[in-house]
Parts: structure tokens; C-alpha cells; sequence
């Protein structure tokens, strides 16, 4: 049975952009052009970590690479280039030696979606991983794990709208997992650009129109926080979700990932 809370988590996450007609024709579209997965390299030196950080990150919408090195995890960049790109990448910040997870950043300067992983308690190693272009730096306490699965949904969507490379339009998309837009103008206003503009940054990078771009980073950043159990919770009995079109682009994502029949 669809549970109430199953219910008001869907409609806080994703917003009716533009409202309830307008979703009628975005979602279509969203559907013939959507590619698949939101790529994801975790990197730790640490086996028994990088295996727990795998299975938390359990979505359908999530593609998982593991490298247990800096340097594996550059050849698996290299092999990689040109090809699909990655979408967010989850960094130790001290492998086989002091900072090899901020040289990485450094190294790869024209990918912003790096979230670093510190064990060192550091204020100021916090403060390094952020000037080298890091998003985001999270303490390996284990307490503080659940905030890699939900960094990962948010950076991760972003680096999918942005085909994973730098912009700079970067910091226009970062507002998108600070605030919930339900019109594009509102969106428009708070990164001090009119309406039009923001259509022409938008369709710049992936030529999606603006509540398509708006629509996929709500439903992307949903399911790439949920296991695919979760997500598939979402499919039980429900009436009040069934009338939503946003539904029907979750059921082809996850019916693309071979979690539904």
C-alpha cells in the first residue's frame, strides 16, 4: 500500500513546474531524450568503505564505477574520455599520499562535480578541497555517510543537465539544490538573468528548454536519493500520484534501469 508519507515526500521533492498542463507536454519530451544513467566514479583506498559508499548509493538512476587508487582511477578516466560523460565523482582526500584527492581535482580542473571525502576533522583541509573547485566536503564519520547518498542525487543531477563539464553559468545551476522552483522566472530572477536568457544558458548546454531543465533535476536528484526498493515504493497503489505525469518519467527511468517489468 502507498503510504501518506510516500505521498507528501513525492510532492515536496518534485514540483508541478509550470504547472499541471504544462507538465503534460514536458514530460513527453523529457522522455524521448532522456540518456540513461547519471554516471558516478567513487574513489577510496579504503576497501571496506568504498564497498559501504557502493551499496548505499543502490538507486536505479545511479551507475557506479569504483576505484580503490588515485592512479586506477585516472586510467579509468582516461579510458573513459570522449565517451559518456561522468556526472559526479566522490574523492578521498588522502590515498597513497597527503592530498592525492585535491591534486585529482586539480589535475581535472574543468570537472566541478567532486565531492571529497576527509577523515582529518581539518577546517583547513576542508578549506584547500573547496579552493581547488571541490562542491562539496563531507567528514568520513560514519555518522555523516547519509549525506554522501543525498550530495551525490544533488551534484550528480546537476553534473547530467550540465553533460558533466564546467560552465560559467555553474553557479545558475547550483541554485537548483538550494531552492524549489516552480516557475522558471522565479528560477530567472534569483541568478539575476530575465527569462530569456536563462533559456538560451540552458539550451547552451543540453538543449532542453527551462522547466524541462527544472523538471529533470527534481526527478533525477528524487530518485538518485532512493535505493531501487524506494523508488519502486513510488509504482504501489496511490491515486493521487497516478494523475501525475512526472510519474510516467520515473516509470520509464526505472523500466530503463530493468527495476520495473
Amino acid at each position: 500500500m502507498f503510504s501518506w508519507y510516500n505521498t507528501i515526500l513525492f510532492h515536496e521533492c518534485i514540483p508541478a513546474v509550470g504547472g499541471r498542463n504544462e507538465m503534460n507536454v514536458t514530460i513527453p519530451s523529457l522522455i524521448q531524450r532522456f540518456q540513461g544513467h547519471i554516471r558516478v566514479l567513487l574513489v577510496d583506498d579504503d576497501e571496506k568503505l568504498l564497498n559501504t559508499l557502493s551499496d548505499m548509493l543502490d538507486s536505479p538512476v545511479l551507475d557506479i564505477t569504483t576505484a580503490s587508487s588515485s592512479q586506477e582511477a585516472r586510467k579509468i578516466i582516461q579510458k573513459q574520455k570522449g565517451r559518456v560523460p561522468w556526472h559526479c565523482w566522490v574523492l578521498d582526500i588522502a590515498m597513497e599520499h597527503e592530498n592525492s584527492g585535491i591534486k585529482m581535482i586539480e589535475e581535472f580542473s574543468t570537472f566541478p562535480f567532486v565531492i571529497i571525502l576527509s577523515g582529518l576533522g581539518s577546517m583547513s583541509i576542508a578549506s584547500q578541497a573547496i579552493q581547488a573547485g571541490a562542491m562539496r566536503v563531507i567528514d568520513k564519520n560514519p555518522s555523516l555517510l547519509d549525506e554522501v547518498s543525498e550530495e551525490v542525487a544533488k551534484i550528480g543531477a546537476m553534473g547530467y543537465l550540465l553533460n558533466g563539464t564546467g560552465s560559467q553559468y555553474l553557479h545558475i545551476f547550483n541554485l537548483l539544490h538550494k531552492k524549489m522552483y516552480r516557475h522558471a522566472y522565479e528560477w530567472a530572477d534569483d541568478a539575476c538573468v530575465s527569462t530569456r536568457q536563462l533559456q538560451r544558458i540552458c539550451q547552451l548546454h543540453n538543449k532542453w528548454a527551462t522547466k524541462e531543465n527544472l523538471t529533470l533535476y527534481y526527478i533525477l536528484s528524487f530518485l538518485a536519493g532512493r535505493s531501487k526498493e524506494e523508488a519502486i515504493a513510488f509504482f504501489d497503489d496511490g491515486e493521487d500520484l497516478r494523475k501525475r505525469p512526472e510519474r510516467e518519467f520515473m516509470r520509464f527511468c526505472l523500466e530503463r534501469a530493468e527495476v520495473l517489468p
